[in-house]
């Protein structure tokens, strides 16, 4: 093939973070960057180096219109983690190969030990222990917004990106293993 035209090939999932077991969109954009762009086409594979899979049989078929064309499959892993997807264009009779990547976050759903009733939250939002309320925070579990408590809570290798707060100046909160306030 003679390749005259340079290529740019990115990738983008979401949502990220992505709760485990869930989908998320990953999106192949590859951009023609010559003087005179035309429209890539072909395909682009996906891969990763999770354990999860893609939809389909791992690649997709390029459409859009002047410089850039996409395409998009779902990706989905049990396990949580920090992986990276990665896109690889092959190219056509006018455009050269490219490839890309991104770093996906997967993480685990909120997970507690003992009486969790009443708390909610998780990945992406500020979880709170209600008063009355009974948890602990396992390792595994990320929170990215703030923690309130207002019940019994107990962390044990949790993450959490926010604040801490301690609405009752619980003396028996027990914060061990953790990250707090990445």
């Amino acid at each position: 093939m003679d390749f005259s035209d340079p290529t740019q090939a990115s990738v983008n999932c979401s949502p990220d973070p992505v709760a485990a077991g869930t989908a998320t969109t990953c999106t192949a954009t590859v951009t023609d960057t010559a003087s005179s762009p035309s429209t890539p086409t072909g395909t682009v594979s996906f891969s990763s180096t999770g354990s999860g899979s893609f939809s389909g049989s791992g690649s997709c078929s390029l459409s859009g219109s002047g410089a850039s064309a996409s395409c998009q499959l779902s990706y989905a892993q049990a396990a949580g983690g920090e992986l990276t997807v990665s896109v690889g264009y092959s190219g056509d009779g006018q455009h050269s190969p490219s490839s890309g990547s991104t770093v996906l976050t997967v993480y685990q759903p909120l997970k507690g030990n003992g009486n969790c009733t009443g708390v909610s939250g998780g990945t992406g939002q500020n979880v709170t222990v209600p008063a009355g309320a009974t948890c602990t925070l396992v390792a595994g579990t990320v929170v990215t917004g703030n923690v309130t408590d207002n019940g019994t809570l107990t962390l044990s290798g949790a993450t959490i990106d926010g604040n801490l707060q301690s609405q009752d100046n619980d003396p028996a909160a027990v914060v061990t293993g953790n990250t707090v306030g990445g």
